[in-house]
């Protein structure tokens, strides 16, 4: 009996064990990857968003639009218009790209940027006129007033705008991490107390069934010994129940 208490008690151990380890797995997975996934996808996104504000000024800088303004300005070489060209429509894409990026908020710097570039489209027809007046390079350079300050001042607070929006992001993801890891934290503290809870139930319910097995096997080793008394008993035992009816008599009664 005690060795079959001890082999149920294993195994039931045993299989809370399991239990208790796939739910912690999962609890796991749920909380401690979630909010790390999330901090990566919003890291992600400001990264996107950075690296087409970062690639507007590169468009629009001395490696980009204004360079080839320029050097068709000097050498009026066609390659350097078609370059130029290519580097305006690709500065308005990546434009309409942070304006949607930062909306209302960046209305006035968009409309600066677009402004100059717009600016510069105009000027580099008009370069071509004015050459095929006979102008020389300087009277050229001379006609064409385009101030690109208002631009990179306005691509400078657009930077700003985006550095402050992914500290604010990182913040927020960073709460929510601290509020899982809380959370996480709780989830244990509960499980722990659950798993307690059952294995004192499991050890008091097993304590039970041992304690009304033996007493089982008490009583019916007190009834065998009974039995025996009376059937070898020289004294007559008759017993009857509340009918009448005789249940049981010993050798001496038969």
């Amino acid at each position: 009996m005690v060795e079959n208490f001890q082999k149920n008690f294993g195994v039931i151990l045993a299989f809370l064990a399991a239990l208790f380890a796939l739910l912690f797995f999962w609890t796991y997975q749920v909380y401690s990857l979630n909010a790390p996934t999330k901090w990566i996808q919003a890291d992600r996104q400001f990264n996107d968003a950075e690296d087409h504000t970062e690639r507007l000024i590169a468009l629009i800088g001395f490696q980009g639009l204004i360079h080839n303004f320029k050097d068709y300005l000097i050498r009026g070489d066609e390659a350097h218009k078609e370059k130029f060209f290519t580097y305006f429509e690709n500065a308005r894409a990546q434009l309409k790209f942070v304006e949607q990026r930062y909306g209302p908020v960046a209305a006035e710097q968009v409309a600066v940027i677009d402004e100059v570039l717009r600016a510069y489209f105009v000027n580099v027809n008009k370069v071509e006129q004015l050459r095929a007046e006979g102008k020389s390079i300087r009277e050229i350079d001379a006609a064409i007033e385009i101030d690109d300050a208002p631009a990179f001042a306005a691509l400078q607070q657009l930077l700003a705008m985006d550095e402050q929006d992914r500290a604010d992001i990182r913040m927020l993801v960073l709460t929510a991490l601290e509020k899982d890891q809380s959370n996480l934290n709780s989830l244990y503290t509960t499980l722990i107390a659950i798993g307690l809870l059952l294995g004192v139930a499991v050890v008091m319910g097993l304590r039970f069934e041992f304690l009304k097995r033996r007493a089982m096997e008490q009583q019916s080793q007190t009834k065998s010994l009974l039995e025996g008394f009376l059937d070898f008993s020289t004294v007559p035992f008759l017993i009857a129940g509340a009918n009448g009816k005789i249940r049981h008599c010993n050798l001496a009664a038969a």
